[in-house]
């Protein structure tokens, strides 16, 4: 093992990084096999970078109650430390590099973030928040990159946990931007985008979720996964559809067990919509879905542009799931000046089980809407299925 370390003048704070003998360092640009003094600024202004040279390695830093305003590097992973992070956090690729990895993990980790992090670069970056850490988002949480995925993994005993309001994911193809907002917006999911999670505790107390299919015809796909042990709650409403859909499929998908979310409103777009399908999916068993509040609209509320084709609806398998609403559900046209034309807006639910029934309570009306003319062939259903009460 190679040790490599940074002092700061007066004696402030010594900071040691450990890593295997292969990879190098550059701190404010210059070679770390030289001590370098940057300040008396205890890393609150100055900017910090860390790169390695290899793909694959590792840089562990015990960081306990540090403040740094700006880490750049390649691989990055925190364990069991309490880190504040004043500026920028950037994680981005070199030439030659194909992975970028950030991995904030232990159950003692404390991370906040006030400013920025970046994924960048070609190849895949991985975001990775494991093993009941705690984080505390205030700006954008950004991946770069068509190819970016978050998994956001706790363990049974406990959740990993995001104070105050947790943002969006949003990442689109082309590498374009790729941004998790916190408190001035929802979270959306968007072409080739995915959020996984699993024991997780998740609460957005600024926004919804969108999840997006694209306008254009992609055929991408864009996907929000709870498998076990979420409790999932957002301020403002789920949203299944992109404006002005036209190919491919959003999909919130809740495949595990004893899951919990809960939102305002369950909708989809007020724009029109030609192709692609969106559905909200249960498969796995005993999970509860809570619309408090807010209106359950699958097709219910379009202004601006018609319906011609493609799918948004609600599919609940699996057993002993639960349904909740406290106000109506509007299953294709409810209000609004479109044309339905073509399409489907559906809710089905049932149980594979007879001792483990799915239970659907709504406490207002469940209101079909029809299509425009006898030309139209769009379809609303609602089906209620076996096992169920």
């Amino acid at each position: 093992m190679k040790k490599k370390l940074l002092y700061l003048s007066a004696g402030a704070y010594l900071l040691s990084l450990t890593t295997l003998s292969a990879v190098s360092y550059k701190i404010n640009g210059q070679d770390a096999d030289t001590p370098t003094d940057i300040g008396n600024e205890m890393f609150t202004t100055r900017a910090y970078y860390c790169q390695t040279n290899e793909s694959g390695a590792w840089v562990d830093i015990p960081l306990a109650d540090r403040v740094l305003p700006n880490f750049t590097s390649d691989a990055i992973k925190f364990d069991n430390v309490n880190v504040t992070l004043n500026q920028s956090f950037d994680v981005f690729k070199f030439e030659g590099l194909y992975y970028t990895n950030l991995v904030i993990t232990g159950a003692d980790t404390v991370a906040n973030f006030s400013d920025n992090i970046w994924g960048d670069g070609a190849g895949t970056n991985t975001i990775k928040i494991l093993d009941g850490a705690t984080v505390t988002m205030a700006n954008d949480f950004c991946a770069n990159n068509s190819m970016a995925t978050i998994d956001i993994v706790g363990f049974a005993d406990k959740n990993t946990t995001f104070n105050g309001s947790f943002g969006s994911v949003e990442t689109v193809v082309n590498l374009d931007r790729a941004t998790w907002y916190n408190e001035k917006h929802g979270t959306l999911v968007n072409q080739n985008g995915a959020l996984t999670l699993s024991n997780t505790t998740w609460t957005n107390t600024a926004g919804g979720l969108d999840i997006n299919t694209p306008s254009t015809a992609d055929n991408t796909s864009a996907l929000v996964e709870l498998k076990d042990g979420n409790v999932v709650n957002l301020a403002g409403n789920i949203r299944l559809g992109g404006s002005n859909g036209a190919s491919g499929t959003a999909t919130l998908l809740i495949r595990g067990s004893n899951n919990e979310l809960t939102a305002t409103n369950l909708e989809g777009p007020t724009e029109g919509r030609s192709g692609g399908d969106s559905v909200l999916k249960v498969t796995g068993n005993d999970n509860t879905i809570f619309i408090d509040g807010g209106n359950i609209n699958l097709d219910g509320y379009v202004v601006n542009g018609p319906i011609t084709g493609g799918s948004q609806g609600v599919d609940i398998q699996g057993e002993g799931n639960v349904f909740k609403g406290t106000n109506r559900m509007h299953i294709g046209r409810n209000d609004g000046d479109s044309l339905y034309e073509g399409g489907t807006a559906y809710f089905r639910i049932s149980s594979s089980s007879a001792e483990n029934k799915a239970r659907l309570y709504l406490a207002s009306n469940v209101n079909l809407g029809l299509g425009d003319g006898e030309s139209s062939t769009y379809v609303s259903e609602f089906t209620i299925g076996g096992n169920t009460v």
